[in-house]
């Protein structure tokens, strides 16, 4: 499970403990219905203000929102398994996870919808159509009276 899952895992588990519903959550985040489902599976990446706002609403810190539970090694071990105790360094690392998560999405994303690049002119020319071939134009000044 990545960051983004575990961040998403700790929202519904703690929605859950406080009696919320999706919606209501949501309506107490100041947060879009659908968007707190993605998150909940892991399929979105929320900003730090939308998790803030969460944890608002949820009545816990956004340390602990991002630390609180680890399938592999259950509530409180953060982003690292060993990790017991919420340092500066664990809150670093847990940020930086998700940071590079969300790039590798993005970058994944890129690759999907724009799969080829497209062609490039040099700045100041006009790109020539494809079906042009040199010696097809004629450049007589005859033909220009």
């Amino acid at each position: 499970m990545n960051s983004i899952e575990s961040i998403g895992e700790n929202i519904r588990i703690l929605r859950l403990k406080n009696g919320f519903s999706q919606e209501q959550l949501s309506l107490s985040a100041g947060v879009n219905t659908s968007y707190i489902v993605q998150i909940e599976r892991g399929e979105k990446n929320p900003m730090i203000k939308i998790l803030e706002q969460i944890s608002i609403a949820l009545e816990i810190t956004l340390v602990d929102l991002l630390t609180l539970y680890d399938p592999k090694g259950g509530v409180g071990s953060g982003c690292h398994p060993s990790a017991l105790t919420i340092t500066p360094e664990t809150i670093k690392q847990c940020l930086l996870e998700v940071l590079m998560d969300n790039t590798n999405m993005i970058i994944e994303n890129k690759k999907i919808h724009n799969p080829q690049t497209k062609k490039s002119t040099p700045k100041g020319t006009l790109p020539l159509p494809d079906s042009y071939s040199p010696g097809t134009y004629s450049t007589n000044s005859d033909s220009l009276h």
